[in-house]
């Protein structure tokens, strides 16, 4: 009776093990996607920051989208699930912060450009050519 208590606790310890190991691996993949996308997005906030003209601002939003999403899909399902709650309240600050980028530059850009200036006279010489 006292190997099948024996055999049983061993077995016991043996599993708590490999279920900790499991836990430390999904943890290590869940720590690797929170600091890749952590440097993703400050390279994005500094490219967004800087950026000088609206075609470049829509790249960088575009390219952001399609490497975000191929960052992601480099892990196993759900791997974000298992990210502290600390990791997740700092992506959401930054991707406010790049939101809020974003925002600014555009309207910062949209102040340079006089409006309507090249369009309203296409407008009108495409007019003047149709009569």
């Amino acid at each position: 009776m006292k190997s099948y208590s024996f055999i049983s606790a061993l077995l016991l310890i043996l599993l708590s093990s490999c279920i900790h190991a499991d836990s430390n691996e999904k943890n290590d993949e869940s720590n690797l996607l929170f600091r890749k996308s952590v440097q993703l997005l400050n390279t994005y906030i500094d490219s967004i920051e800087n950026c000088t003209d609206s075609l470049t601002l829509q790249n960088l939003r575009r390219n952001f989208d399609n490497k975000i999403t191929s960052l992601n899909f480099e892990f196993p399902p759900d791997t974000d699930l298992d990210m502290s709650e600390e990791e997740n309240d700092s992506l959401i600050v930054l991707y406010k912060k790049m939101k809020s980028s974003i925002l600014h530059r555009d309207s910062v850009i949209m102040r340079k450009i006089p409006l309507d200036s090249l369009s309203s006279n296409l407008v009108k010489d495409t007019l003047n050519d149709t009569k």
